[in-house]
């Protein structure tokens, strides 16, 4: 498999295992995995891609496409992982720009 020449800019919207659909600025979306040497040096806490994060991709000849390099991230909402031996961050989004807390107030109680 051989890509094309470019490089396209785009965001993540969501994560299924071992693809990860993406937005570009031209207004397409691609499924897209990601190449092992993504992962080449970087700490636990960088190596995830995540819903929000702005990545390049490659176009393959075939369709598919390939998560070249993942750009720093603005923001991200995270917290503790569960059920850890040691406490290690998870990244649920990046680069939030708003976040809309909606709640009950009546039923179903609160438990916490």
């Amino acid at each position: 498999m051989t890509s094309d020449s470019s490089e396209h800019r785009g965001r993540v919207l969501a994560c299924f295992r071992d693809e990860w659909e993406v937005a570009l600025e031209d207004g397409r979306m691609l499924r897209a995995s990601v190449r092992a040497r993504h992962f080449a040096g970087l700490s636990e806490h960088e190596k995830f891609v995540v819903a929000g994060d702005t990545v390049d991709i490659s176009v393959l000849d075939d369709g598919g496409a390939v998560i070249e390099r993942m750009h720093p991230r603005e923001t991200a909402l995270s917290r503790l992982r569960p059920r850890m031996r040691k406490e290690a961050e998870q990244v649920i989004i990046a680069n939030v720009e708003q976040l809309v807390a909606v709640a009950s107030l009546g039923t179903p109680r609160l438990n916490r």
